[in-house]
């Protein structure tokens, strides 16, 4: 019981630290107004990295997801990884320049946010999914596959 309290008091304390008081002054010193990345908004125990799955067509990197706004074509391609399963994913080679291109267009703090937002590029694989590299916490590389009915999986 008293664990459980313990947890609900720290929920609460969490909570009230997060809320941003709109009635006072804007001091970007405070923390108030830090990007959602900064400022945890769920209970989450696992930090989670925002992964971006993007395909590659006619040597120009695209979202995975088709909208006619490029913003919400990037948003609806998010998908959510603890970072102790996924640290970083390299540009395959050559696409380097054609990253940070895509980078360029997205907002500033999107932009500034290289750790907690990660470009997965995509290549057809032979199952009729996807496939991409990454690291994990350790450095060690990662073949990832991605389909749209099973989502992103992990391989032994």
């Amino acid at each position: 019981m008293l664990t459980t309290q313990g947890k609900n008091l720290s929920a609460q304390g969490l909570g009230r630290q997060t809320v941003l008081k709109t009635g006072e002054p804007y001091d970007p010193g405070t923390g108030q107004w830090d990007t959602d990345l900064q400022a945890r908004t769920r209970l989450e125990t696992d930090p989670t990295v925002i992964v971006r799955l993007a395909l590659l067509k006619d040597g120009v990197i695209h979202p995975y997801a088709e909208d006619v706004d490029p913003s919400q074509a990037w948003a609806l391609s998010e998908i959510r990884v603890a970072r102790r399963r996924l640290k970083s994913c390299p540009p395959p080679e050559g696409l380097q320049t054609a990253i940070e291109t895509i980078r360029a267009s997205w907002s500033r703090w999107e932009r500034d946010a290289v750790e907690d937002i990660l470009v997965l590029v995509l290549f057809e694989s032979v199952d009729g999914g996807f496939e991409g590299r990454g690291l994990d916490k350790d450095d060690n590389a990662l073949m990832l596959q991605y389909h749209k009915a099973t989502g992103l999986m992990f391989p032994a």
